[in-house]
């Protein structure tokens, strides 16, 4: 056993052993106190970097919805203002046939207007003469009478006139049928 001049000697000694100890425990602490802050420093600003993200998440959301409700918008009045420049540029087209044939009418008020009903339809139709001369002649191989001067009408109201298929005749047939056949789909009609 120890006795009491040895407890001092034992005890300067494990005072000694402990502040040894004491500081060695100081110098192993430090490294991992420096590891775990520095790891727990790294998750930290992982977090702070991704935390504005998901902090403005329904900021950026909304601003999002703004973007596609407005291009969907932008989209539909474009559409629209397409559709109307459309249909303004028909209306325009509609005006113009429609002053084309109240010419003709105005015309056909003073004098007789060269415009006869088959003929202008072959002609327009095939865009062939022979086709028109074919509905505008008479033959005794036809059945029935063509628009030529054998009709009762046309002696009077051609009187002087060489050739009634002439360019007037064209003319007034595009007016009139080629609006007509510009829309028609069916072609047994033609």
């Amino acid at each position: 056993m120890i006795g009491p001049r040895d407890s001092e000697t034992a005890s300067a000694a494990e005072s000694d052993e402990l502040d040894r100890l004491c500081g060695r425990l100081a110098r192993v602490e430090a490294p991992f106190d420096e590891i775990t802050r520095s790891r727990a420093e790294a998750r930290l600003v992982a977090e702070l970097a991704g935390e504005p993200a998901r902090r403005h998440w329904r900021a950026l959301s909304a601003a999002a919805a703004a973007v596609l409700v407005l291009l969907g918008v932008i989209g539909f009045y474009t559409v629209r203002l397409a559709t109307e420049r459309d249909r303004a540029r028909v209306e325009a087209e509609k005006a113009s046939r429609l002053s084309e044939l109240l010419a003709l009418y105005r015309k056909g008020l003073h004098r007789p207007l060269h415009f006869y009903p088959k003929s202008a339809w072959m002609y327009a139709s095939t865009g062939k003469f022979s086709e028109a001369y074919k509905a505008w002649r008479t033959t005794p191989y036809r059945p029935f009478p063509g628009e030529d001067l054998r009709s009762p009408a046309y002696p009077l109201a051609l009187r002087g006139v060489t050739d009634p298929l002439d360019d007037e005749f064209t003319e007034s047939a595009k007016a009139v049928f080629a609006p007509l056949l510009e829309k028609l789909t069916d072609l047994r009609i033609k």
